[in-house]
């Protein structure tokens, strides 16, 4: 027997030899994402009830969308090109060193001058595994086209968008990836991101704050470890180090909030996580009033207060509120996601958490907002 090792195991105990080299934190800004994210949201139905910016104006966003715009949009929902809007961004050099209000124009140059590669630019990271095997498939290989399809077949997100690749010439993807991103951009930020009508910052003050968040996180991680920014970035999200991955790139966006929406790259992982509250742009009042709807449409469910309840007792495991809960695991996996999101839950190691200090909160956010002892009013 190894002396090294311990000799009584049980089996469902593992041992992990490995080492995980630490990651280092990158962050980044950009109105791409936001657009991307933006229709991601919009072309996803079922989580509409969940987002913060409410039904009304995701309602605004369609009644106002162009003809033109909406047949990309219906596309895009289709086959998922916003993750391909994603990627491109992140597999730009230049993002980063260019002003936000030039990154959308310069974007969509740079797909043009890389036209020939852009199917692998735009393509989904698979892993490892399957790298050799997708330059393949987008090279026109039939049978790794088929293999690909296969492995993929039940992924709702993944395959329609290998199989819109595979058959899409590359001018015809570019013009896609290029009507999509200019057209939601100069048609419907102004909108979603307010507008004379109501009275709303505009573009450039939701673009600005995202990138004061940025540097405020960069201010942040020069003197914090980089497991602990994640955490604070993310609501509560521990990500220990990992074979393979190098990098941990944050990204704040508005589009998706509450929600952390989680990428995959090379070498990397990407959370686009919600602009904190205090950090929106407009009034104080205004992010009073949102943390306040946050919390309490996660509270508005049965079954996330018995999640709740039953978390109270002591920290448990997906698998353990499932069984409790008497639902499907992705059904119990969502409540959570907006338990987390309004700060209330926590989740460490596949275990979730109680955070009883956002519990104490709860009646101090309603008296913020109605100016009650304890908040300061609207």
């Amino acid at each position: 027997m190894n002396p090294h090792l311990p000799h009584a195991l049980g089996s469902g105990q593992r041992i992990d030899i490995g080492a995980a080299a630490p990651y280092t934190v990158r962050f980044s800004a950009s109105p791409v994402y936001e657009c991307a994210l933006d229709i991601a949201a919009f072309t996803y139905p079922e989580i509409h009830d969940k987002l913060e910016r409410g039904l009304p104006s995701l309602q605004r966003m369609r009644q106002r969308m162009s003809a033109a715009l909406a047949r990309e949009v219906q596309l895009a929902g289709q086959v998922h090109t916003w993750r391909s809007l994603l990627l491109l961004a992140h597999r730009w050099d230049a993002l980063d060193n260019t002003p936000w209000p030039e990154h959308v124009p310069r974007l969509c140059a740079w797909m043009e001058t890389r036209e020939a590669d852009l199917p692998h630019l735009a393509a989904p990271y698979l892993g490892e595994g399957d790298a050799p095997l997708l330059v393949a498939a987008l090279c026109g290989d039939p049978a790794a086209q088929a293999d690909l399809m296969a492995r993929h077949q039940d992924n709702r997100l993944v395959a329609p968008h290998l199989s819109y690749l595979f058959r899409t010439s590359p001018k015809a993807l570019r013009a896609h990836l290029t009507e999509l991103l200019t057209r939601w951009y100069d048609e419907m930020m102004p909108v979603t991101r307010g507008s004379a009508e109501d009275g709303a910052p505009g573009r450039a003050a939701w673009m600005e704050a995202l990138h004061r968040e940025a540097e405020r996180m960069r201010g942040i991680a020069a003197r914090t470890p980089a497991a602990s920014v994640v955490h604070l970035a993310t609501r509560g999200l521990d990500v220990p180090p990992q074979p393979g991955i190098h990098t941990v790139w944050l990204v704040p966006q508005i589009a998706y909030r509450p929600f952390t929406i989680v990428n995959h790259l090379p070498g990397g992982t990407v959370y686009y996580y919600p602009l904190p509250e205090d950090q929106l742009p407009g009034h104080a009042a205004d992010a009073l009033l949102v943390r306040a709807a946050t919390l309490y449409k996660a509270l508005g469910d049965v079954q996330r207060l018995r999640l709740l309840r039953w978390l109270s007792a002591g920290p448990q495991s997906l698998a353990q509120l499932t069984d409790c809960l008497g639902a499907t695991k992705s059904n119990v996996h969502h409540h959570l996601s907006l338990l987390r999101a309004a700060g209330l839950v926590r989740v460490a190691g596949g275990v979730y958490t109680l955070d009883e200090a956002a519990l104490d909160q709860v009646g101090t956010a309603l008296r913020a907002v109605l100016g009650g002892p304890g908040g300061d009013g609207v």
